[in-house]
Formats: C-alpha cells, sequence, structure tokens
C-alpha cells in the first residue's frame, strides 16, 4: 500500500508541475504580448505627437519663405531691413528664441545674440541651398542649444535666401512625459544626444526595449520596458504551486495513515470472524469500515451457514442411512428362510 500511495502522490506532484509550468508558460507569453502591445502603442503616439509639432512647424516656415515682407528685404539685400523683418517674424512663430534670414554665400557666425549662431548652424543653411533639411538640435548645452529649423526661399525657382529659426524644444519633454510611462523608461535621441526622456530605467535581466523613428527628423524614440512576468509575480505563482505540492502530499500522509488504520481494523474483524467459523462458535457482530472488507465477512458468514446445513443434512441423510440398512437385513434374512421354504417344499420327498 505505501507503494501505491506513494506512485499516486508522485503521479499528481508531476501534474502540478505540468499544469503549472503550462499556466506560468501561457501566462508569460500572454503577458510579454500584451506588454509589446502597449509599448508599441506609447512609442507610436509619442512618435505621431512628435512629428505633428514638427510638420506645424514646418508648414509655419513654408508660409513665411513665401511672405511679400521676406521676399523683399531678401530680394533688397538690405542689413536693416532684413533684420527688422526678421524681428517681426519672432513675434507670430512659436517658441521662437531667434529667427535669422540670411543670404546664399553667408560665411560669417553671428555670436552676439542668444542663441548664437555656430557652424553646425552655418552647415545647415549652406546645405538647405540645394535641398530642405530635417530640424536638428543644435549648439553646446546652455542658452545656446536651440531647435534649428530652414527653409529656402524661393523666387522664379531660384533661392535668394535661407530662412534660420532658432526654437526653444521644451515640447519634446512635454509630448513624452504626456505618455505617462510608469514601468518602463522612454527618451528621444539625435544619435548620442538625449533630447528628453521619461520614466525610471530598467534595469532587470528581462528588460526589452522598442526603437520607432520620427517621420520628417533625425530623432529615434527609445523605449525600455520590463518584459515578461514580474518577478513579484513569479514568486507568487511558485508560492503557489509549492502550496500545492505541500497539500497533496500532506492529504496523501494523511490519507495514508486514515486508510492503513481502516484496513487493521477491518483486518482484525475478518480474523475474529475466521476464528469463530473454524472453533465453531455462532458468528456475532463484526463491523467493519470498508465496503470491500464488508464483502469478505458477508461471504464468511453465508460460507458459516452453508457449513452448518450440509453438516446437518449430512447428520440426517446418516440416520436414513442406517435405517435402510437395518431393513434391508431383516428383509434378507426373511428372504432366506423362505427360500430354504420353498426348497423343502419343491424338493419331492422320497419314500
Amino acid at each position: 500500500m505505501r507503494r501505491v500511495f506513494f506512485l499516486l502522490t508522485t503521479f499528481a506532484i508531476f501534474m502540478i508541475l505540468i499544469v503549472g509550468g503550462g499556466i506560468y508558460w501561457w501566462s508569460g507569453s500572454r503577458v510579454t504580448e500584451v506588454e509589446r502591445d502597449a509599448a508599441t502603442t506609447v512609442v507610436n503616439a509619442v512618435a505621431l505627437t512628435l512629428s505633428e509639432q514638427i510638420d506645424l512647424l514646418n508648414r509655419t516656415l513654408n508660409k513665411m519663405a513665401q511672405d511679400p515682407d521676406v521676399l523683399i528685404a531678401v530680394t533688397s539685400a538690405d542689413p536693416a531691413l532684413i533684420i527688422t523683418v526678421a524681428e517681426k517674424l519672432e513675434k507670430y512663430f512659436p517658441d521662437a528664441l531667434k529667427i535669422r534670414l540670411l543670404l546664399p554665400g553667408v560665411s560669417q557666425l553671428d555670436e552676439k545674440t542668444a542663441p548664437r549662431m555656430g557652424f553646425a548652424d552655418l552647415d545647415m543653411v549652406r546645405e538647405t541651398l540645394t535641398n530642405n533639411q530635417p530640424p536638428g538640435i543644435q549648439g553646446y548645452a546652455g542658452a545656446d542649444r536651440h531647435l534649428a529649423m530652414t527653409r529656402r526661399i524661393m523666387v522664379n525657382n531660384q533661392v535668394v535666401g535661407v530662412i534660420l529659426a532658432s526654437l526653444n524644444y521644451d515640447f519634446f519633454n512635454k509630448s513624452i512625459e504626456a505618455a505617462a510611462v510608469k514601468d518602463g523608461y522612454i527618451e528621444l535621441r539625435q544619435a548620442q544626444l538625449v533630447l528628453g526622456s521619461s520614466g525610471k530605467r530598467v534595469d532587470t535581466w528581462q528588460s526589452e526595449s522598442l526603437q520607432k523613428k520620427v517621420a520628417g527628423t533625425n530623432w529615434d524614440i527609445f523605449y525600455y520596458y520590463p518584459g515578461g512576468v514580474a518577478l513579484s509575480e513569479i514568486i507568487l505563482m511558485v508560492s503557489a504551486i509549492f502550496i500545492a505540492l505541500l497539500l497533496v502530499i500532506l492529504a496523501s500522509f494523511i490519507g495514508y495513515l486514515r486508510i492503513s488504520g481502516l484496513i487493521v481494523q477491518d483486518l482484525s474483524m475478518v480474523l475474529t470472524a475466521f476464528e469463530d467459523m473454524m472453533t465453531r462458535k455462532p458468528l456475532g457482530s463484526y463491523p467493519v469500515n470498508l465496503t470491500e472488507t464488508r464483502v469478505i465477512i458477508t461471504a464468511l458468514v453465508k460460507f458459516k451457514r452453508v457449513q452448518v446445513h450440509n453438516n446437518d443434512k449430512a447428520i440426517v441423510n446418516g440416520g436414513l442411512v442406517m435405517e435402510f440398512d437395518e431393513q434391508a437385513s431383516e428383509k434378507n434374512e426373511f428372504k432366506g428362510l423362505v427360500t430354504d421354504t420353498d426348497d423343502d417344499i419343491k424338493e419331492p420327498k422320497k419314500y
């Protein structure tokens, strides 16, 4: 019986481990899929918001490049008029720090007004003469760092000048913080330069990451989030499986002790009934616990009754045989006398 309980307990433990492992694998894959979908949604939302804001700024610059005052100032090449028109544009451009109207062939830097125009801005202006450039963060950290955007000023399909807009880029952080990242870390990069970030860095062995390029820019969004099942959830699941295993082992041990005690009691009753039957004692009451043992007791009682009935019948049948033997003996003696008499009668007498 110990072997039976051991096998049953082992099988139950094995099944619990299989079921628990299957649930963990299935839930882990589902959690990973859900978390990745959520991370993709967040990244796409931030990228779409930034791209729309940049698109709005680009459309504003396009309209400025077609403004009659701008065209007159650039074509006149009057420095005073150019500065006046540029200052006028600053009032109508959102988050403008400085707007400059530059002529083709410009080679001098503007370091008098903040944010200062650096070599990166100058290179960007020169490249814009050939083709419009995507926006970029220029300047050293501090008051000179700005979002630089450029647009060509065209007259009769000829480039007559360039608008260089130095803008505040605080809306980057506002857009990223609007995503309300809690369990993860999101940041906006231009190459290795971090332009904005939100959340907390994920330093777990199950961390995952997503990368998304912002349309119309040279910026990338990186989103780091915890992948798979969290450590607390793993501990909870392992604890549940462990508790289930302990309950199975405890139930098996208690069941083994209980059934062993019942079997010992029933076997004692079976032996008592068998002893009473062998010693020809009157059968009494033999209470048992198990149905299987009750069947044995019933069979012994029936066997005892059949045995007693056969013994009684044998005694009765034995008395009848003895009586019949006595009658047959008397009949044989009588028949012998009759035979002798007949012989005497049939034999002729001699005179």
